[in-house]
């Protein structure tokens, strides 16, 4: 026999959960009806011509043919076996017997009396010939009361003796052969060849899973019958090898370790006598569909458009722009066909108007352009979606030098970039109507579906935060966008969420890091487990509450027009908290400036709202997540400590005029951000990027304040505090970059991975810079950057007011601590700052290198080094050497003869020649 062409399969999408299908074209396990096909079809080809005409010795003919369908649950056995007498319905030499349920039976209870017996009885052509072939029935009868009589006499041996026992037993050794010829007057009387006996999840009922299987081993041999058994492979196994293990130690608890072993061989073999390999048929997983292009959605008849689209519409839904970088693709939490099907009923209102929504087609091809198409068609439109995905063809062949030398990959990608500008300067960037509302309605239905899915935590949370944020005028009752579950893990210990499963010990991984700065009582209460990872919460950086504080604003910031920003910087980094049990202090933390920039992405701001910001602990910061009223402090410790309740000084006199200043500069800003959002069209950006980005930031900010310098004048320390808010905004603007960059946006997935310490102040000279950032750009020296209207974050963050405002300040304390650090110098020579200066650049190269084993030092590639040591180098810088240099004339030489200095100290430490620099390096 042939095997049947590949054709379409047809998923109805209004069709409710049911086993049942009515046609051949709705079955989707086509595959293993095809090997179920083949196994019958040879199983029937060993069969002597005419045997089923005359009885045979049983024993000469005895063998092991069932077929087992291995799945889980949820996999879609049950339909298959409901299913195969459609799929065989042109196969005449078959009598396929609906699906007996050993769930069905009571303890004591008999499968093939009450079960399999029944299965024979309520067959339709067994019916049917029972009526009308008078002969025949009177033989089957006949058989089945022989049949009925032995089973009695194994049901009642136990009470026998004697000859009445010996009879019995006879009975138990009949009763295969009896079977056997039950079987043959079936088929002779329905005109069938071989009776096809389908068992439904024979491990379902545990308790009596083993003797089921006992009956197939011992009373299914007939070559009439072909057991076609469903169930959990490897649940059966649990099953059989524990029977043994126990049988095996019942009587001998000593040597129960030396026996486990050999219940799990017995139970091998035993499963490949009754099982046999070569009939084992495993249930395609529900990616197999998820990726197959021939299964089709429909609905009303009408065909919508092939599956493995809305299996990429949901990914989308899920991650949108996110990349995969460092494991932070999202997975649609559907695990089985049933759950499959029951998503696709419970949004089939939804998926009807995806087509209209998206552009969709039943004859759409399905590859990887088109699901690109279907992600971007999230924040992209159309017009700009096509010219990215030609800009993305250019840009891929761009990466390889031409061969005949006249062109370089670099004039290609100014081609291809050139190209992308000119298409979308005429291109529509307006999405689709109402495509805001079709977001909202999907992650309204994602979030509802997930709500009791035990692996649809990630989801849940994902959906119900962009669908919060989607809502027009979306605000929580503080007022901030992140008081959802996405970015709270403390709220994970809630009743809400004991139906999903909590897989990371965030209890554990932070205790580690806050043993000892904040009380044990409040670590005690953590949540054991949460649903997310989560980075260990922001401790911060402390500065000098004097130095740093409003008075030493007002006494150094000279140019009056900064003052206002200045203020907003320092109460935008700053948190008035307690810095150990025993005294408050200052620290710069990070928290609020992410929140910002993702509170100027949801939606406009205002005054209010960044007010009240200012006024709150920093997003995931100790200070925020642990309240000082958890801490543990006694009296006489705060008397000690000068613990106040204030939540910082009050004003002098003098300082109400800079309140006046810091109010002018948070509406300006507030204003500017809001222009900001109209001129880019900025769009409410996907929680799970979001998410992915917090992790990242929040997980360098420990190594951007390990490298921070406390300096020693307040200028310096001002400056410095700036600095580390600039480096914060560097470090989300290139954490957002490496989520966003890759295919999506017409780039390769090339992407840098270092920490902040690595990037240093010259960032945009950092590989976090050129490679995750600039490319969105497309900027050099001579030009500013282009718009592409991609909807790239990576992209507006460059023009960000907040950014500027950073920028401005940063540059106005770089100026005064300059000008303090030449006047405090004019006294000193240069050839005491040469060997001063010296003499820290060793040390700190010292530091670092001691800090790294020998083999890593020996595996490095000497760009590698090179690198390295130029990243000390820029630390050092960072760490206020730099200063030296401003006060010297001749800086060049004097930088070059420090770098020396650090190679020296680097071959004394490692005892390794280094060679990495170039010729122009050692002049």
């Amino acid at each position: 026999m042939t095997p049947r062409p590949k054709t379409i399969i047809e998923v109805p999408i209004e069709q409710v959960e049911q086993a049942r299908q009515v046609a051949i074209n709705n079955l989707l396990a086509q595959e293993v009806y095809e090997k179920i096909r083949r196994h019958l079809t040879e199983t029937l080809a060993r069969l002597p011509e005419g045997y089923a005409k005359s009885f045979s010795d049983l024993d000469d003919h005895r063998s092991h043919e069932a077929i087992l369908i291995d799945g889980g649950r949820g996999t879609g056995k049950s339909s298959v076996l409901v299913n195969l007498a459609t799929y065989l319905q042109h196969e005449r030499d078959f009598l396929i017997l609906k699906p007996v349920d050993p769930t069905l039976l009571e303890n004591g209870d008999d499968l093939l009396l009450n079960v399999i017996v029944a299965a024979l009885m309520r067959d339709k052509s067994v019916k049917h010939a029972l009526q009308h072939n008078e002969q025949g029935a009177e033989s089957f009868y006949d058989q089945l009361h022989k049949l009925g009589a032995a089973l009695e006499g194994i049901q009642t041996q136990k009470d026998k003796y004697g000859l009445d026992k010996l009879r019995a037993f006879m009975s138990d050794q009949a009763l295969a052969e009896q079977v056997h010829e039950l079987f043959r007057r079936v088929l002779a009387l329905v005109d069938k060849k071989v009776v096809v006996l389908p068992i439904d999840d024979v491990d379902t009922s545990l308790s009596l899973a083993f003797e089921n299987i006992e009956v197939v081993r011992k009373y299914l041999t007939s070559p009439f019958v072909i057991p076609l058994i469903s169930g959990d492979l490897n649940l059966y196994n649990e099953i059989i090898w524990r029977q043994f293990y126990q049988r095996l130690t019942s009587q001998a608890r000593d040597v129960e370790d030396a026996s486990r072993q050999r219940a799990r061989d017995l139970a091998e073999d035993y499963q490949r006598k009754v099982l046999p390999l070569p009939k084992r048929i495993e249930l395609p997983q529900l990616t197999t569909y998820l990726d197959d292009p021939n299964i089709m959605l429909t609905a009303a008849g009408r065909a919508l458009f092939p599956l493995p689209i809305l299996q990429h519409w949901l990914d989308a839904l899920l991650n949108e722009r996110v990349n995969g970088e460092g494991n932070s693709r999202q997975r649609f939490p559907l695990k089985t066909v049933r759950e499959m099907s029951q998503f696709i009923n419970a949004t089939k209102g939804l998926i009807v108007g995806l087509p209209a929504q998206l552009g969709l087609s039943p004859n759409m091809l399905v590859d990887v352009d088109a699901f690109n198409k279907i992600k971007r068609s999230l924040f992209m439109s159309d017009e700009i979606s096509e010219a990215v995905q030609v800009f993305a063809d250019s840009y891929r062949k761009a990466q390889v030098t031409l061969a005949d030398g006249k062109r370089t990959s670099r004039t290609e990608r100014e081609r291809a970039y050139s190209a992308l500008r000119r298409r979308v300067q005429s291109a529509k960037p307006a999405l689709r109507e109402g495509h805001r509302e079709h977001l909202q309605q999907w992650y309204e239905a994602i979030a509802g579906y997930f709500r009791y899915q035990r692996r649809g935590g990630a989801a849940y949370l994902t959906a119900e935060t962009s669908m919060s944020w989607l809502s027009e005028g979306d605000a929580s009752d503080d007022g901030t966008v992140l008081n959802h579950d996405l970015f709270q893990p403390l709220n994970h210990n809630q009743k809400i969420f004991e139906n999903f499963d909590l897989a990371y010990d965030a209890r554990k991984s932070w205790n580690a890091t806050l043993k000892g700065f904040v009380p044990d009582l409040w670590l005690e209460r953590l949540p054991e487990k949460t649903i997310l990872a989560y980075p260990t919460p922001e401790r911060g950086y402390p500065v000098s509450t004097q130095k740093t504080g409003p008075w030493a604003l007002s006494q150094h910031v000279k140019k009056e027009k900064y003052l206002g920003d200045a203020e907003f910087v320092r109460r935008l980094l700053v948190h008035w908290s307690f810095f150990s049990p025993s005294k408050r202090s200052n620290l710069v933390l990070g928290g609020r400036v992410f929140e910002l920039l993702i509170m100027s992405m949801v939606r406009d701001v205002s005054y209010v709202e960044i007010a009240q910001l200012l006024d709150r602990a920093p997003f995931h910061s100790v200070a925020a997540l642990a309240d000082t009223k958890s801490l543990t402090v006694s009296d006489s410790d705060a008397e000690a400590g000068g613990v106040r309740e204030t939540v910082e000084p009050p004003l002098l006199p003098d300082e109400e005029y800079q309140e006046d200043q810091l109010d002018a500069a948070i509406i300006q800003l507030a204003s500017d951000i809001n222009s900001w959002r109209k001129d880019l069209s900025v769009q409410v950006p996907p929680s799970w990027l979001v998410y992915n980005v917090m992790n990242k930031v929040f997980n360098q900010t420990h190594y951007i304040y390990t490298a921070a310098s406390k300096g020693d004048s307040d200028a310096r320390l001002l400056r410095n505090m700036v600095d580390l808010g600039v480096q914060i905004y560097n470090a989300i603007w290139a954490a957002f970059g490496s989520f966003e960059k890759g295919e999506l946006f017409g780039f390769p997935r090339v992407i840098a991975n270092v920490n902040m310490t690595e990037a240093g102040k010259e960032f945009e000279k950092s590989v976090l810079y050129r490679q995750n950032i600039l490319p969105f750009l497309h900027t050099n020296r001579s030009q500013q950057s282009f718009d592409f209207r991609t909807g790239s974050y990576t992209f507006a963050l460059e023009s960000h007011p907040l950014r500027e405002l950073l920028s401005d300040v940063f540059s106005e304390f770089d100026s005064i601590e300059a000008k303090a650090a030449v006047k405090e110098s004019s006294s000193i020579s240069q050839g005491e700052y040469e060997a001063e200066s010296s003499r820290r650049l060793s040390k700190y190269v010292a530091n670092y290198f001691r800090g790294l084993a020998a083999t890593e030092i020996r595996s490095m590639d000497p760009v590698e080094l090179h690198e390295r040591i130029e990243g000390v180098y820029r630390m050092c810088q960072r760490a206020g050497i730099e200063a030296a240099f401003r006060r010297v004339p001749n800086e060049t030489g004097i930088a070059r003869r420090m770098l020396r200095v650090s190679l020296e100290q680097f071959e004394k430490l490692t005892g390794l020649p280094f060679h990495g620099l170039n010729a122009k390096d050692d002049a």
